[in-house]
């Protein structure tokens, strides 16, 4: 992931999270904001990302940080599935669990 506001040189958060920080950020793209992508077949894929500025109003906080990740299963008997996190660590680790289920259900 490209490093750029509001985060530290590891991607993680930082403290503040103010509209004005995330203007900074807001022109980053998609596949700036990619953390992690793992196509499971043709029609199923994992995918983690750093949410951008218009999400965040809409995914509240983890104890009293914002949920800043988000990881979804496209595709598949868990399509549209979502977990989102305050820190990248937790986000790169649920993103293999979440790689684990899906390949659990193409089985």
């Amino acid at each position: 992931m490209g490093q750029s506001a509001p985060f530290d040189s590891q991607g993680n958060p930082l403290s503040d999270t103010s509209s004005e920080t995330f203007a900074d950020w807001s022109g980053l793209t998609i596949e700036r904001r990619l953390i992690a992508r793992t196509r499971i077949s043709d029609t199923v894929a994992v995918s983690t990302l750093c949410l951008g500025p218009d999400e965040l109003g809409q995914v509240g906080t983890i104890n009293g940080e914002p949920r800043l990740y988000e990881t979804m299963i496209v595709g598949g008997a868990r399509d549209g599935h979502v977990w989102r996190y305050a820190t990248l660590e937790l986000a790169r680790t649920d993103h293999a669990a979440a790689v684990a289920l899906a390949m659990g259900d193409e089985a």
